[in-house]
């Protein structure tokens, strides 16, 4: 009786095994560190596009402009463009999967998030943030990029199906 006891768990535990390895690849699902890459290419996007804007309204505080905000964030930029690269990879592969028919999906998501900015007037509330959140990156760092990269994760899991096996 124990041989069969045992059997029936190795069987379950295979069947569990397949059911997440089958969930993991399910088209339209994003992997942790998948979600994790589509946060960070957001966040620099937003980033960029925000003081960009704010930049060509030559927006002004007495701590700075946001034309000098944007030159420290394409430094940043490139201070750690390998590590950037990766996870655009990272995100590359993921659409692929998830778009398999659709060649320039890279690109259309890219033009997506740009076009949100285009022809759009920031405030200064959103102008004055955008540069906070660039003079604390520039102190601190990848760190203070994460800490940004997490709102932004917030915010889009909401509309990511995960991949993982139904509970």
């Amino acid at each position: 009786m124990a041989g069969r006891s045992s059997s029936w768990l190795v069987i379950g535990l295979l069947v569990a095994h397949a059911s997440a390895v089958a969930a993991q690849d399910r088209p339209g699902c994003m992997k942790p560190d998948e979600v994790t890459a589509e946060s960070i290419v957001r966040t620099g996007v937003d980033l960029r596009e925000v003081l960009k804007n704010c930049a060509a309204r030559n927006f002004a505080t007495t701590s700075g402009t946001a034309a000098d905000a944007l030159a420290r964030f394409r430094a940043f930029d490139a201070d750690y463009a390998d590590k950037i690269q990766g996870e655009l990879e990272i995100r590359r592969l993921a659409l692929q999967r998830n778009f398999p028919t659709r060649k320039a999906v890279e690109r259309q998501m890219d033009g997506a998030l740009i076009s949100v900015y285009q022809g759009r007037q920031m405030s200064d509330g959103e102008c004055l943030a955008a540069m906070q959140v660039m003079s604390r990156i520039e102190v601190e760092g990848w760190q203070a990029f994460e800490r940004q990269v997490e709102v932004t994760r917030r915010y889009i899991e909401p509309f990511v199906v995960p991949c993982q096996a139904p509970r």
